[in-house]
């Protein structure tokens, strides 16, 4: 910015950018019943590993909302890779929580996963308030649907759910399609995927194969699931496919009745 200028505007304009939403699960209620000098280093230390990680990007921290952290993406300065710099900034994201609450985990302290949304879009980017105050941030649908697939995690079981806008400007990620989700209040379904560089590539293999005959609506596709189930028990993505199969849904769009 210092360098150039008029690569930014912050006065207020249309752009296109990429978001990550993340949230912290169950911390509020943690914080709530542990004593603040113990608890608030520990809430530091986390925050200070996931900014380091969005800077390391190139991202602009929008906000932290107490655990939450939003990082924006071509914004203010142009990024012409900002879709990859937002899937891979998530996939560290992930990386760095699943670390951080196996230490604590030793040390006999339980911290909820991290869960991640990322997607991109037309917003209106710029300075909002007034004279007292004003906070350069986004607005639009873009933001919303980042939002809600951080939520959506809670529903398919994922940890990390990014969106095919996103992904169409990703290269060398390893994911697997989450499917076709119609969040609550929409009528069109958002394709979305799940970074799986934490799985063995035969979970991965045999999940995509399950997944095309899901697709396709296949009559094998329940007992496909069933079977992955069984042989993969931790893997929640899996265990949400079968269970709604079994209940007698098809195909991959899964309307989405909560927030």
């Amino acid at each position: 910015m210092i360098e150039d200028p008029t690569k930014f505007t912050v006065g207020g304009e249309r752009r296109e950018i990429s978001v990550l939403y993340s949230d912290l699960a169950g911390f509020t209620s943690m914080i709530e019943k542990s004593n603040p000098a113990e608890i608030l280093p520990v809430l530091n230390e986390y925050l200070d590993g996931m900014c380091s990680i969005a800077l390391g990007h190139g991202g602009t921290i929008d906000k932290i909302v107490g655990d939450a952290v939003v990082v924006l993406f071509n914004a203010p300065v142009g990024q012409d890779d900002h879709r990859q710099r937002a899937a891979l900034c998530a996939m560290e994201f992930d990386k760095f929580a699943r670390a951080f609450q196996a230490r604590y985990r030793e040390q006999g302290i339980e911290i909820g996963g991290t869960r991640v949304g990322v997607n991109s879009g037309m917003v209106t980017v710029g300075n909002f308030g007034g004279k007292a105050f004003f906070d350069y941030n986004a607005h639009g649908d873009a933001m919303n649907t980042g939002a809600r697939l951080e939520s959506v995690n809670k529903q398919t079981g994922t940890m990390v759910c990014i969106a095919e806008e996103t992904m169409k400007g990703v290269d060398g990620m390893r994911a697997r399609p989450i499917g076709r989700l119609v969040l609550k209040g929409k009528t069109q379904g958002v394709l979305t995927f799940e970074p799986v560089d934490h799985l063995p590539e035969e979970q991965v293999a045999a999940y995509e194969a399950a997944y095309g005959l899901l697709k396709e609506e296949h009559a094998d596709a329940p007992k496909a699931f069933g079977e992955l189930a069984a042989t993969y028990p931790d893997d929640k993505l899996v265990a949400m496919h079968a269970g709604r199969l079994a209940s007698g849904a098809t195909g991959e769009t899964i309307v989405l009745k909560e927030k």
